[in-house]
C-alpha cells in the first residue's frame, strides 16, 4: 500500500477509496513479486480509464490570426507611435481612425466616430462613448483633440483655426475657410493615437501655439515680412515641442482597437484581444505577426502554411506553387492605389534635358517590364499622368487629352529625337551627350523589394542594349531615403501617384510638384514652369488650391494645367499601376475571408494590414482551426 500512496502523489491524484478497492481487486496470489503486482495494478488502472483522468488535460491553444510584418527589434521597440522605434505593422491592430473610408463605395464606416456633419467651415463629429484605451481609461473628445494637435505640430492643418470639445463625445474642427474633401478625409481617416492622459503635456502647449498663431497670422494666405518672421519662429517652437513628443518612451502602445500588444521579440510580435474593447464581435483571441522584410521570406511563410494572409509581390510560378501546396489559399488581386516607376533627377545631366527624358520614355517597353516585375499589375498608359487610369475620365477633358504627348514604346522615334537634339553615338555604339560626354546611368532601388529590383534590372538591360550603359544599385531603406532627399541619384525606383487612403489627384500632384513633396524635392523642379498657354504656373499656389479648396471648379481648373505639366515635363516615368496579390488561407486558423468584389478590400488604400484588422475586430474573420 505504501507504493500506492507514492504513485498517487506522483500523478497528483488523491488516494481515494475507489483507488484502494481497485488495488485490492488487482492483488495477485501470494508468492508473486511485488513488481508483478504493481504491473497488474497499473494495467487495470489503464484499462479502467482512470489513468488518463489522473493527468491534467492541457488547455486548448488560443485562436490566432497569423500574418507577416515588421517592427523595431527590442530593445529598440517602444510604445510611442509618433517616433522611430514605435512604428510597425502592429499599429493597424492597436489604433483606429474615427471612420474607415471605402473608396469602392465612397462610404465611411464608423469606428471611433459615429456620425459627422459639415456646415460651412466647421466639421462636427459625434464619438463612440463606450470606447476605452488599453489602460482602461475612457476614450473622449479630448483624445481626438490631442491627436490632431500633434498632427498639427507635424504640419497638418495649415488653415486650421480651432479644435473644440463641447462635451466628452463631441469634437468640432473649424477652419479659416471651407475646406475640400482631402482635409475632411484626413480628419475622418487618421488614426487617433495620442490619448490626452498620456500626451496632454505636449498637446496642451500645442493648442496654445495654435491659438497664438491664429491671432498673429489671421486668415491671410500671404504673410507680411513681420508675419513671415513670426511663422519662422513658430515652426521652430513646433519643432522643439515635437522633439519632446518623439523622446517619450513607454513599454507598450496604448490604443483603442480590438488588440493590444502582449509580447515582442526579434522574431514575433503577439497581440491579444482587449477584453474591454468596444469591438464585442471580435472572436479571434490573438494576432501573431512573424517578422518579414522581404518578399522571399513571405513566400517561405506562405509555402509552409505558417501565415493566414500575405500581400507579397509574387511571380506566377511561385503563386502556383503556393496554391498547389495549400489548396485552401485564396488569391485575390486588388488595386494598390499607387503606380511604380522611375523618378528623374533634374540636377543630373542629361536627365535635366526634357528631350532626353522623352526619348528615354520611348526606349523602354513598359509592358515587358511590368510582366517581368509584377504580372498582375496594369501597364501604365502612354500619357504618363499621375492618376489612376480609372480616374482619367473624371479629370482629363477632351481638349486636354488632345494636347498630351504619347510615350508609347517607339525606340526608332527615341533615336531620331536624340540625334535631332545633338546627341550621337560613339564608334562603339554608346550614346554621347552633345558635348561628347558618354552617357552612363545608375538606377537606385531598395534592397529586398524584389519587384522594384526586377523592373530596374530589366530597364537597365534595355537601356544598355540601346547604347546607354546602365546598372542597378540597391540600398537599405534608410540609406535610399537619404539619397533621395539629398538628390544623390540618376534615376530612382519609386511609387508615383500613391493615393493612399485619400483617393484624390491632389495627393499625387502635391507629391510630384510641391517643393517639399516626396518626389518634388528629389527631382529638383523650379517653383514656376510655363503652362499650356505659355504663362508661368506658380506650383505652390496651384498645389495649395488643389489640396485645400472646397470649390470643385477651382480645383479642376488647377488640376488640368498640372496634369499637362506632368505629361510635358515628365519628372516621373510610370511603368505600371500596381496591383497586389493577397494570399488568404481559409479554414486553417481563421475563416470568413470576403470575396474579391467585397468593398471592404478597398480599405487597402490605407494599408492591407488595416483590412486584416477591420475583418478581425468586426468579427467577419472567425476562429477556423487550431493555432
Amino acid at each position: 500500500m505504501e507504493w500506492l500512496k507514492l504513485f498517487a502523489r506522483f500523478v497528483h491524484v488523491p488516494l481515494t477509496a475507489d483507488l484502494e478497492r481497485l488495488y485490492a481487486a488487482s492483488r495477485l496470489p501470494p508468492g508473486l513479486c511485488e513488481s508483478q503486482s504493481l504491473k497488474h495494478f497499473l494495467l487495470c488502472l489503464l484499462l479502467s480509464g482512470l489513468l488518463p483522468a489522473c493527468q491534467q488535460a492541457k488547455p486548448a491553444p488560443p485562436s490566432a490570426f497569423r500574418c507577416s510584418g515588421g517592427w523595431f527589434i527590442p530593445p529598440s521597440f517602444h510604445g510611442n507611435p509618433w517616433s522611430q522605434g514605435g512604428d510597425g505593422t502592429h499599429l493597424a491592430f492597436v489604433y483606429e481612425p474615427l471612420f474607415a473610408y471605402l473608396p469602392a463605395t465612397g462610404n465611411y464606416q464608423p469606428q471611433l466616430g459615429l456620425s459627422y456633419q459639415i456646415i460651412g467651415r466647421r466639421l462636427t463629429i459625434r464619438l463612440r462613448p463606450e470606447a476605452r484605451w488599453h489602460d482602461g481609461r475612457r476614450f473622449s473628445a479630448q483624445d481626438v483633440k490631442s491627436s490632431f494637435l500633434l498632427y498639427w505640430l507635424q504640419g497638418w492643418g495649415g488653415r486650421l483655426k480651432a479644435i473644440e470639445t463641447p462635451d466628452a463625445t463631441t469634437v468640432s474642427f473649424e477652419w479659416h475657410e471651407p475646406v475640400g474633401p482631402l482635409e475632411i478625409r484626413q480628419v475622418l481617416g487618421r488614426r487617433i493615437q495620442a490619448p490626452a492622459h498620456v500626451f496632454g503635456q505636449w498637446s496642451r502647449p500645442a493648442e496654445r501655439l495654435l491659438t497664438q498663431a491664429v491671432q498673429a497670422l489671421g486668415p491671410a494666405r500671404r504673410y507680411s515680412p513681420a508675419q513671415q518672421k513670426y511663422m519662422e519662429a513658430l515652426l521652430l517652437k513646433k519643432s522643439e515641442l515635437l522633439q519632446q513628443v518623439y523622446a517619450m518612451r513607454s513599454e507598450r502602445p496604448i490604443g483603442t482597437n480590438a488588440y493590444q500588444v502582449a509580447k515582442v521579440s526579434a522574431s514575433e510580435l503577439v497581440l491579444e484581444r482587449y477584453r474591454q474593447s468596444w469591438h464585442r464581435q471580435a472572436e479571434v483571441e490573438q494576432v501573431r505577426i512573424l517578422r518579414s522584410s522581404t518578399n522571399d521570406v513571405m513566400w517561405a511563410y506562405l509555402l509552409g502554411g505558417d501565415i493566414d494572409a500575405s500581400h507579397a509581390s509574387t511571380p506566377p510560378d511561385v503563386a502556383s506553387q503556393i496554391q498547389r501546396l495549400n489548396p485552401r489559399v485564396k488569391l485575390l488581386q486588388l488595386p494598390d492605389y499607387a503606380d511604380f516607376g522611375f523618378v528623374f533627377n533634374f540636377r543630373r545631366s542629361p536627365l535635366g534635358d526634357r528631350v532626353f527624358r522623352h526619348a528615354l520614355a520611348r526606349m523602354l517597353d513598359r509592358d515587358r517590364l511590368r510582366q517581368v516585375a509584377s504580372y498582375v499589375s496594369l501597364t501604365s498608359d502612354a500619357y504618363q499622368l499621375p492618376l489612376m487610369q480609372r480616374d482619367a475620365a473624371k479629370w482629363v477633358s477632351p481638349a486636354l487629352k488632345a494636347s498630351l504627348l504619347s510615350y508609347a514604346y517607339q525606340p526608332e522615334q527615341a533615336q531620331a529625337e536624340l540625334l535631332a537634339a545633338g546627341y550621337r553615338r560613339s564608334p562603339a555604339g554608346q550614346w554621347l551627350q552633345p558635348d561628347g560626354t558618354p552617357i552612363v546611368l545608375e538606377i537606385a532601388a531598395i534592397s529586398g523589394y524584389s519587384d522594384w529590383i526586377l523592373a530596374s534590372e530589366a530597364a537597365a538591360a534595355e537601356l544598355s542594349r540601346f547604347g546607354i550603359p546602365s546598372r542597378v544599385r540597391t540600398f537599405d531603406a534608410a540609406l535610399y531615403q537619404q539619397l533621395l532627399r539629398q538628390g544623390e541619384f540618376d534615376l530612382a525606383a519609386a511609387f508615383g501617384f500613391d493615393y493612399k487612403q485619400l483617393i484624390h489627384p491632389g495627393v499625387s500632384l502635391d507629391r510630384l510638384f510641391s517643393p517639399a513633396g516626396y518626389l518634388g524635392k528629389p527631382i529638383g523642379l523650379p517653383l514656376r514652369l510655363p503652362g499650356p498657354d505659355g504663362r508661368l504656373i506658380d506650383l505652390p499656389v496651384s498645389i495649395d488650391t488643389v489640396v485645400n479648396s472646397a470649390d470643385p471648379a477651382a480645383v479642376k481648373a488647377r488640376v488640368e494645367p498640372l496634369l499637362w505639366l506632368a505629361n510635358r515635363e515628365l519628372p516621373f516615368l510610370s511603368i505600371y499601376e500596381k496591383r497586389i496579390s493577397v494570399f488568404a488561407l481559409e479554414g486553417e486558423r481563421v475563416r470568413g475571408w470576403p470575396a474579391t468584389d467585397d468593398p471592404i478590400w478597398s480599405l487597402s488604400a490605407t494599408s492591407i494590414d488595416t483590412v486584416y484588422a477591420y475583418l478581425l475586430s468586426s468579427g467577419r474573420l472567425l476562429p477556423g482551426g487550431p493555432s
